[in-house]
Order: C-alpha cells, then structure tokens, then sequence
C-alpha cells in the first residue's frame, strides 16, 4: 500500500475541516523574542499552516507523519487561506512576512560539540556522521514582529496559530521563537501584491497583478517550498533593509 493510500483518511478530513469558508483580508502580526533564519526567499505563513494542519490531524510531529513519505510524493495539505490563479497555478494569497522598520539583518551560529565524557564505544567516529562537531553560520533577521497579510478564513486561522511556537528555519534551534500574535485588519489587502510591489512570490504573466519592476527570482509558488515543486520565473518582494520594506 503506498503513503498515500495509508494517509487518504486524515488528508480528506483536513480537506473537509480546514478550507476556508468566510476568507477575508487580514493581517497577523507576528511578535517574536528571537531572531527568524532568513534570506532571499523570506519567510511564509502557509508552510507553518499546512505543519499545523498536519500535526493537528496526524497527532505526530510533522517529521515523524512524513518519515515513509516518498521524496517525490507531495501532498496537497489543505489550509484556510484563500486561492486565486496566476498562470494557470494556483496561488495561496498570502503574503511573504514582512518586518518592523527597526529590523536588522544578524548573524547566529547553530554550534554542537561531541562530548567525550557522555560517549561510550571502542571507536567513535568525529570526522564525520552524527558525532562531527559543526558550527554553522546562519543568516537571520532580528526585528520585534512579522507582518503576514492574508485573505484567509480568520477563525480558523487562529484555531491553528494557537499550537504554533516558532516559525522559520532552524526554529528547534531556538530561531524564530513566538512571543504573540495580534490580528489585523487590512482594507488595503496586502496578501498578493501592495502599490506596485510584489507581497509574495508571484508568477510572471499576462494575469499577474500589476508591477513596477518587481525583483525576480525562480522560486517555487506554493507551499512546502522546501521541496522546491514548480519552480518558476516569479516576481517576489525586494527584502533589503537598504530603504523602505
């Protein structure tokens, strides 16, 4: 039986329980007591929502339900932010995480160390495997809060929020640690696109919103945009903290 077939009965309740059925503008302000991993690519609301959804339904960690899951198979996880389609690809309208004008790009170290006097064996390998001491470098933002701009069913929204803690890569790690969350109204709706500016990765295209020479990127359009599916020429928000986000 393959993963699919095995998890088709949680996947069709999420469908069922978690689309949006009053979607309407908002924005979640995101409050955070410690930097958020960052780059080009920024920082996405719908890949923690679909985590969430999947801890909510599976009752497992989102590693533990994925563990057998094929590297090719890529579930659609159903969350309740709004859809629209741009080039034919269906686009959650939500917006990249946006900073607080004080923000400032930082630097922090994801350090481990082997530690001999807790190590037993005849021979342990530090040159390489899970024993090697690493000390990596990461890119991070440090800024009080994340502005998300949705158009989404708001009650559900929070419903999922409530169990979220950290957001971002490396959030085991202590990186992107949630202090709390306010929610907004948005009657300029910012989800997609804001004065000409991108607010999200936006595929490029004859129906796309229109742009004032948006930076571009390939990038993947849809949430989890680790597994880099359906990459695509896009337009995308211009992050740097020279001038105005």
């Amino acid at each position: 039986m393959t993963w699919l077939a095995t998890n088709q009965r949680w996947l069709e309740h999420a469908r069922d329980r978690w689309a949006p059925r009053r979607p309407e503008p908002f924005t979640v302000r995101m409050w955070l007591s410690s930097p958020v991993a960052w780059s080009a690519h920024g920082v996405q609301l719908d890949g923690l929502l679909q985590r969430l959804v999947v801890e909510r339904e599976t009752c497992l960690p989102s590693d533990d339900a994925f563990a057998e899951c094929p590297r090719d198979v890529h579930p659609e996880i159903q969350i309740p932010v709004a859809d629209t389609t741009i080039s034919g690809l269906p686009i959650a309208c939500a917006s990249w995480g946006m900073p607080a004008p004080v923000a400032a790009e930082t630097l922090r170290w994801r350090r481990k160390r082997a530690r001999l006097e807790v190590l037993s064996g005849r021979r342990v390998t530090f040159a390489g495997g899970p024993y090697k001491s690493t000390n990596i470098p990461v890119q991070t933002l440090t800024t009080p809060w994340l502005d998300f701009h949705l158009v989404a069913d708001q009650k559900l929204v929070m419903d999922l929020l409530g169990d979220a803690s950290a957001i971002g890569r490396g959030y085991s790690s202590g990186l992107g640690t949630i202090l709390g969350m306010e929610y907004l109204t948005d009657p300029e709706e910012r989800a997609l696109a804001w004065r000409g500016r991108a607010m999200r990765a936006i595929p490029l295209g004859l129906d796309a919103p229109p742009l004032d020479e948006p930076v571009q990127m390939l990038t993947s359009t849809r949430a989890p945009y680790w597994a880099a599916k359906g990459q695509r020429r896009c337009a995308v928000p211009n992050l740097s903290l020279r001038g105005e986000i």
